[in-house]
């Protein structure tokens, strides 16, 4: 059973998996916001969204603009009330997803903490399904965490 899966069957261990991506969200993806410019009144979708940390946070940054979060059946069930505390649901599509399926138009697509999870391969496959779904106008934004390179050893082994 993969991992996914795996959760999927948990909902408990889900549930705590949630709660870790939440604090990730806040700690690592929140400060960007702030910084970052949004487009006015565009449909926003995040991919693998989670129950909707990001989103909420751009769409309170970009009170005209639409969201559409990308996420496993099991998660969205967690996702509407954190939407809805959030005061952004009203203007939010849920949308049952997989990181290989075209999702829903959008004119910006994020993805956040994402691509980490998969080699080369997969991840160019999830870049690929964007593409399907994208217009010559979409735009993507990538939110990842650079690791420095391993600096060499010294000392002894």
């Amino acid at each position: 059973m993969g991992y996914w899966e795996y959760l999927a069957a948990h909902p408990d261990q889900q549930a705590s998996f949630d709660q870790a991506m939440v604090q990730r969200a806040q700690v690592l993806l929140l400060a960007c916001v702030p910084v970052l410019d949004w487009p006015a009144s565009a449909t926003i979708a995040d991919i693998a969204g989670g129950i909707g940390t990001l989103l909420a946070a751009v769409l309170q940054a970009a009170p005209a603009a639409h969201g559409i979060l990308v996420e496993r059946p099991q998660v969205l069930k967690r996702a509407r009330p954190f939407l809805e505390h959030h005061k952004v649901a009203d203007r939010c599509v849920l949308h049952p997803g997989d990181l290989f399926a075209p999702p829903p138009p959008a004119d910006l697509c994020l993805l956040a903490s994402v691509l980490h999870d998969w080699d080369d391969s997969h991840a160019a496959r999830i870049l690929a399904a964007l593409g399907h779904s994208a217009t010559s106008d979409t735009r993507l934004r990538i939110f990842e965490m650079l690791l420095p390179p391993t600096p060499p050893r010294t000392g002894p082994r």
